[in-house]
């Protein structure tokens, strides 16, 4: 039977950049992908100023687009991503800084709503979920969100571009995998509003990129290379735990 994935990603471009090696290499050998970006819809305060980085219709382009270059299903939750919400016109959280933490009181039922969303996609699948380095509230309430699920087999992805800390993998075993880089770049340039937002040009953009991907290839004999995360005894990918 052909093994399926579905890979649970706060924000467009988070699936992308943060697993696409590993997708490249999955479709590449016939198996199912179904990417499902959690908040990527309208709220109610507007994308303007230091929000309009969070533009929900020009995201979900540059998402549909990278996706298909890697060949998978997309599917959208539509919730808005935290930069747009708020109650009686003011936003929840009102700097760049305030989404990196703590969650809103008014946020803390979307783990809920969110699990009860993709339920049914990820039945049977291997489900791939952010560690939630950086602590960004969006990647935070999606981690919530999938382990909430009951019965599924989960593998947690390393965030990019955030850093990474002991405390984000606290209990969990990490293990590397190969990856195919073409493809994923390829894709991972489709993102040009982040890229311009977060790394400033293509080409610092893919420096970062590629230097993760060969740091977690050292010590494996493999030039590129990706890590997953898991409960101690519940490997869902078999290999050698480093």
């Amino acid at each position: 039977m052909t093994r399926a994935h579905v890979v649970l990603a706060p924000h467009a471009d988070d699936a992308v950049w943060s697993v696409g090696g590993r997708i490249a290499e999955w479709v590449g050998r016939g198996e199912r992908v179904t990417v499902v970006t959690a908040f990527d819809g309208a709220g109610p305060v507007p994308a303007q100023g230091w929000r309009a980085v969070a533009e929900p219709r020009l995201r979900r382009r540059e998402n549909a687009a990278a996706l298909r270059l890697l060949g998978t299903r997309a599917v959208s939750a539509g919730l808005p991503e935290a930069a747009l919400r708020g109650d009686d016109g003011a936003p929840r959280y009102r700097t760049p800084r305030a989404v990196l933490g703590p969650v809103h009181e008014r946020d803390r039922a979307l783990p809920g709503v969110l699990a009860d969303a993709v339920r049914e996609q990820v039945a049977g699948a291997l489900l791939h979920v952010p560690l939630a380095a950086g602590h960004h509230v969006d990647h935070v309430l999606t981690r919530r969100a999938a382990e909430l699920l009951d019965d599924v087999r989960i593998a947690y992805y390393e965030d990019f571009p955030y850093r990474l800390r002991a405390r984000d993998h606290r209990g969990l075993r990490g293990e590397r995998v190969p990856v195919e880089v073409g493809t994923w770049l390829r894709a991972a340039r489709e993102y040009r509003s982040q890229i311009a937002a977060l790394f400033g040009s293509t080409v610092d953009f893919e420096g970062e990129l590629l230097a993760r991907a060969r740091d977690r290839a050292v010590g494996t004999g493999w030039r590129y290379a990706d890590r997953f995360w898991f409960r101690p005894g519940k490997s869902p990918i078999f290999g050698k735990s480093t």
